[in-house]
C-alpha cells in the first residue's frame, strides 16, 4: 500500500502463524526452529544461546582451578629455588671478586713500597757521613756515591749487562749474588706496574659504587708489615739472617771484604732503613685505604638513606 513502510515477507508470515496458533500453540517443529526472546521478538537460534550462556556448575570450579593451581604453586617454588640458587652464585662470585681486589691491591702497595725505596737513592747519601763510610771504605764521598747508583742502575728492569763497579772489585760470587738480587727487583717492578694497571681498572670499573674490598685490603697491608716490623725491630740481625736463608738458596751473600769490598759500603744499619721505609709505606698505603672504604661505606648509606622513599 502506498504510505506504508514494506514488511518483509518473513516478519509477515511470522504474524500469521502467530494469529492461527497463538502464543501458546506454538508446535514442535517451530520451537526448534524459533523461539520469543525476552524483548518480544523472535530468534530461531534462541536455544542454542541459552545453552551456551548457562553457568558452570559449582562441582565444576574447583576441577578446574585445582590444575592451574597446582601449576602455579609449581611455578612459584621453581622461581623461588632459581633466585635462592641465583643468590648464592652471585654471593660467591662477590666473595671472591672481594677477595682477587684484595690481593692485587696489598701486593701494589708492597711491590709499590719496594719500588720506591729501592729508587730513592737520598736516604743512602744521607747516611754516608753519619755512618763514617768514608773512613771505612777508604773511597771518598763522590766515589761511594758512583758505587752506589752503579749497583742501584744495575737493578733496575730496563738494565741489561753485568754489573761493574768503577773503583770496587767483584768476585764470582759476588757477581751470581747480585744477580740473583737483579731477578728478585726486576720481578717486583714488574708486578708494581701490573698491579698498578690492575688496580686503576679496579677503581674504574667500581667507580660510582660500593667497594666493599677497600677496607679488608687497608687492614690486611696494616696487620703484616706491623708483626713483621716487630719482628725486625725485636731482633733485627736474626730476622736479617732468616729473610737471606729462605730467599737464597747459597751463602753468597755473605761476602769477604777481601774479595767484595762493596759490603763496606752497604752496612747492615742501612738495610734496617729500607725495611722501616717500606713498612712505613705500606702501612700508610693501609691507612689510607682503611679511612677511605670507611668514608665509602657511610656516603653509600646517607646516599640510601636519601633516596628512600618516605
Amino acid at each position: 500500500m502506498a504510505g506504508q513502510p514494506a514488511v518483509p515477507v518473513f516478519s509477515m508470515k511470522l504474524q500469521e502463524m502467530r494469529g492461527d496458533r497463538g502464543e501458546g500453540d506454538r508446535g514442535e517443529g517451530d520451537r526448534g526452529r524459533f523461539w520469543e526472546t525476552g524483548d518480544g521478538s523472535v530468534s530461531p537460534f534462541g536455544a542454542q544461546k541459552e545453552t551456551q550462556n548457562r553457568p558452570l556448575s559449582p562441582r565444576t570450579v574447583p576441577c578446574l582451578l585445582l590444575p592451574c593451581l597446582l601449576l602455579s604453586l609449581k611455578k612459584i617454588e621453581v622461581i623461588k629455588l632459581s633466585d635462592r640458587k641465583h643468590r648464592k652464585q652471585r654471593k660467591r662470585s662477590g666473595a671472591a671478586g672481594n677477595i682477587f681486589c684484595i690481593l692485587i691491591t696489598v701486593l701494589f702497595l708492597i711491590s709499590g713500597a719496594v719500588t720506591l725505596t729501592v729508587c730513592f737513592r737520598p736516604l743512602y747519601y744521607a747516611d754516608i757521613g753519619p755512618m763514617h763510610l768514608e773512613q771505612i771504605s777508604g773511597l771518598t764521598g763522590e766515589q761511594i756515591r758512583e758505587n752506589y747508583d752503579a749497583l742501584i742502575d744495575y737493578n733496575m728492569v730496563w738494565h741489561r749487562g753485568e754489573l761493574e763497579y768503577p773503583d770496587l772489585p767483584m768476585s764470582e760470587e759476588g757477581a751470581i749474588h747480585f744477580r740473583e738480587v737483579k731477578r728478585i727487583f726486576d720481578g717486583l717492578q714488574i708486578l708494581f706496574v701490573l698491579t698498578a694497571a690492575a688496580f686503576a681498572l679496579i677503581l674504574f670499573h667500581f667507580r660510582g659504587r660500593p667497594k666493599p674490598w677497600l677496607a679488608p685490603a687497608g687492614w690486611t697491608a696494616v696487620v703484616l708489615p706491623f708483626v713483621l716490623g716487630i719482628l725486625a725491630l725485636v731482633g733485627w740481625d736474626r730476622f736479617f739472617v732468616t729473610f737471606h736463608q729462605l730467599v737464597f738458596n747459597n751463602d753468597y751473600w755473605l761476602f769477604d771484604p777481601a774479595t767484595d769490598p762493596v759490603i763496606l759500603i752497604l752496612p747492615d744499619t742501612f738495610f734496617l732503613q729500607c725495611a722501616v721505609m717500606i713498612f712505613a709505606l705500606v702501612l700508610t698505603g693501609g691507612v689510607i685505604l682503611i679511612f677511605a672504604g670507611r668514608r665509602m661505606k657511610k656516603r653509600t648509606f646517607s646516599d640510601r638513606w636519601k633516596n628512600e622513599p618516605v
